[in-house]
């Protein structure tokens, strides 16, 4: 289901913030930086389509859930982070 998809993601992003640094490197090779800088960008843009389509399903009263502007800010602040890396 869609729910399990975006726990995964949400997993798979924490992994990936976790493993990040020089965990298994003394110096990250540059394969291993871009890796973990793509799987950031699917993950972000899996966030954007999620409240795209929640903001679309919930049109009149998505904001009155305070789950889903947390959701949302979060969302636009990785989304501004991405664009400016």
């Amino acid at each position: 289901s869609f729910h399990r998809l975006i726990y995964w993601t949400i997993i798979l992003n924490v992994l990936t913030f976790c493993i990040s640094g020089n965990l298994f490197f003394k110096t990250e090779p540059e394969w291993y930086r871009d890796l973990l800088k793509y799987i950031n960008w699917i993950c972000a843009a899996i966030y954007c389509v999620e409240v795209a389509i929640k903001m679309v399903a919930y049109y009149p009263i998505f904001f009155r859930d305070r789950w889903n502007g947390f959701d949302f800010l979060v969302t636009a602040g990785t989304t501004v982070a991405v664009v400016l890396e």
